[in-house]
């Protein structure tokens, strides 16, 4: 396979729980995905987004220029960044940069710790949308992928969309990961004494905050000058910033990057910044139950029932009717494959991680291997997940491309049992 190493991070790096506060020392988090932009399945296409037409760049190409190369080359591997890149964004890289691959995968193994870099779900739903064996089975899935690139697993992880649920953090805590990143306004707490500490049906898991306002301020805000921005940080008290990684030299153009680059190498180590300094003892709080950082309307930019992006009328029913029929067609799959057998989901696992790279790469998705008693769930199964990707409901616009994420996956769906 591409460019896969598995090497072991040094001992140092794993440390128990009560010391990932003195580990998780980013300032700034970066958050790093995109959707699989084309799908072909076993020699069918379903659908194609990579928005190559007329001799345009493709999406991700583009981005991969004006964002993720040159935050790789010149500011991932500081001490003051954590990031997370998820796992089908991981293989397009791969696949389309080699050398840009390993240098992300040197990054990761020899100058991070487990705790910097956060683990996936692999594909980017919303979790706490799912039944928990699905959420179970996609972070599972996102788990592996992530030691088979990097040969360690993640202490920490980002939830698609930051959109959490109880249930999800106790899926999680189940899982093996010790914290997650929430927005300060996603939990009832005193935020300024870190980690908070959430107690579920499964174990603690512990959550630390950023800033609202500050991490608006760089999406949407002024960012003319980095030595002030970290001087606010500074003199704030709770110096931790998240944003898409997207925003620093693509949404927001070159000018974001200049800004990063000069914030991270040069204004946070002037300030002499500590994201630790408000550490005291574990202190117990709550999450605001069914939030996250881009909807506050009980996710509903997911199901259509917010607002959000304004989309117009027919889009919100458009996006109601989506969501409830992949959400049936997924119930029904999961009847059919569990009837079948129990243990589905280990095979369902394997498959999915032997098909990861054709999946992130646009080349035919096979069922070769695959029993054929499982072949048509999978396939059935493989589109739901991709079906409810977040970005399928994100934008509100009529003519929103990611929306074929949802509707030609469906209509497969449909195609596959009619």
């Amino acid at each position: 396979m591409l460019a896969e190493r598995v090497r072991e991070i040094p001992p140092s790096a794993f440390k128990e729980s009560a010391e990932i506060a003195d580990l998780y020392s980013g300032v700034i988090h970066l958050h790093a995905y995109q959707p699989p932009r084309q799908l072909i399945l076993e020699g069918k296409e379903i659908f194609n987004i990579t928005g190559q037409e007329n001799g345009q760049i493709a999406w991700n190409e583009k981005i991969w220029r004006e964002s993720y190369e040159p935050i790789i080359e010149n500011i991932a591997a500081s001490p003051h960044v954590s990031f997370d890149v998820y796992g089908i964004l991981r293989d397009w890289i791969k696949t389309n940069h080699p050398e840009g691959w390993t240098k992300l995968q040197d990054c990761v193994i020899e100058q991070k710790s487990a705790t910097l870099v956060l683990g996936d779900s692999y594909l980017h739903p919303i979790l706490p949308l799912l039944p928990q064996s699905d959420q179970e089975l996609l972070i599972g899935i996102g788990l592996e992928a992530f030691y088979q690139d990097f040969g360690f697993y993640p202490k920490g992880f980002w939830l698609p969309e930051t959109a959490v649920d109880e249930n999800t953090l106790a899926t999680l805590a189940l899982l093996g990961i010790d914290f997650v990143l929430l927005r300060d306004d996603q939990m009832m707490a005193n935020k300024k004494v870190l980690p908070l500490n959430i107690q579920t049906l499964q174990g603690n898991i512990q959550v630390f905050v950023f800033n609202k306002d500050f991490s608006d301020t760089v999406g949407f805000g002024n960012i003319y000058n980095a030595d002030y921005f970290a001087l606010n940080l500074k003199q704030n008290g709770l110096s931790r910033i998240a944003n898409d990684w997207e925003t620093y030299g693509h949404q927001r153009k070159h000018g974001s990057y200049l800004f990063l680059e000069h914030l991270v190498n040069t204004s946070i180590p002037t300030q002499s910044l500590n994201i630790n300094l408000n550490r005291g003892e574990e202190t117990s709080a709550k999450i605001k139950h069914r939030t996250s950082w881009s909807c506050d309307h009980n996710l509903g930019r997911w199901t259509g029932i917010c607002g959000c992006d304004n989309p117009s009328h027919e889009t919100g029913m458009k996006k109601q009717d989506l969501y409830l029929g992949l959400g049936e067609a997924n119930q029904i799959i999961n009847y059919k494959l569990n009837k079948i057998c129990s243990n589905w989901k280990d095979n369902f696992k394997t498959w999915f991680l032997s098909q990861r790279l054709n999946l992130a790469s646009g080349k035919s998705v096979e069922l070769k291997g695959v029993g054929k008693k499982y072949k048509k769930y999978f396939n059935a199964k493989l589109l739901s997940y991709i079906g409810l990707t977040s970005c399928a409901w994100f934008f509100g616009n009529e003519g929103s491309i990611e929306r074929q994420l949802a509707e030609n996956s469906l209509k497969e769906i449909n195609s596959i049992f009619s």
